[in-house]
């Protein structure tokens, strides 16, 4: 299995990226869309989770219920970093990032079942 996993979820202005990198035991996610940037980080240390957000970001809701449920998977260190910046989001648009981050956790949970 490669070190390296990548795919797309979703297409247009609320497409959301992701980038998975094996490092040791431990693993890093990369999520990001619309103006990429880093926003929020999530690290998950011994089944601790800890997230840290800059200011006047709301990128947690995408970092957050990764490391929750990826984070048990992962034997070591799991970092899930993301970034997504859509100006003048609209309710129906920010539905639909959430939507597509959903299905992009049901994608890692499935390619990570045999990952370690």
């Amino acid at each position: 299995m490669s070190d390296i996993f990548q795919f797309q979820v979703g297409s247009g202005a609320t497409a959301l990226r992701y980038s998975l990198r094996k490092q040791g035991d431990g693993l890093s996610i990369a999520v990001e869309g619309g103006r990429s940037h880093i926003g929020s980080v999530a690290v998950v240390i011994d089944k601790k989770i800890k997230v840290i957000t800059g200011n006047g970001h709301k990128d947690d809701f995408l970092v957050r219920p990764i490391a929750e449920e990826i984070g048990s998977m992962v034997p070591g260190t799991l970092v899930v970093m993301a970034g997504f910046h859509l100006d003048n989001i609209t309710p129906g648009e920010i539905e639909s990032v959430l939507e597509h981050n959903r299905e992009g956790l049901r994608r890692l949970r499935e390619y990570l079942v045999d990952f370690f």
